[in-house]
């Protein structure tokens, strides 16, 4: 039977074992369980990147590349809503694809957004991967 600490409910197994690992740690070792993980600089930069393909209008589009994709992006005065993603694509024979995310202004329609994704696969290699 669990023992009971003084004024507290007993302590499940499983968090038991955790606090008996937790004493066994050699002076100055670092407690996985409670500590941040800080990411070193170095780390950061092989940190897997989103393609974010922001759809303009039929005649223009931009890739950045981010850490996140974000429900709503504004670049120069526009407001972006994702629209599709990110996923990741199927390596092709030439290239492994980092995940994508489309974006296209937040005021079109559903049908609009189709239309424009329609009219930029033929420039936005990105649109035409498969996943």
């Amino acid at each position: 039977m669990q023992k009971m600490a003084e004024g507290r409910a007993p302590m499940p197994l499983r968090f038991q074992a955790l606090d008996v690992l937790r004493r066994k740690q050699p002076p100055g070792a670092q407690d996985i369980h409670s500590s941040v993980r800080h990411q070193d600089p170095a780390e950061k930069e092989l940190a897997l990147m989103i393609s974010i393909v922001l759809l303009i209008n039929p005649g223009s589009s931009k890739i950045e590349k981010l850490e996140e994709a974000p429900e709503l992006l504004e670049r120069d005065g526009i407001v972006f809503s994702l629209r599709g993603g990110p996923r990741t694509p199927q390596p092709t024979g030439d290239r492994v694809w980092d995940p994508v995310a489309v974006y296209a202004p937040d005021e079109l329609t559903e049908e609009e957004f189709q239309q424009l994704f329609e009219a930029s696969r033929g420039r936005v290699q990105e649109l035409n991967l498969k996943y």
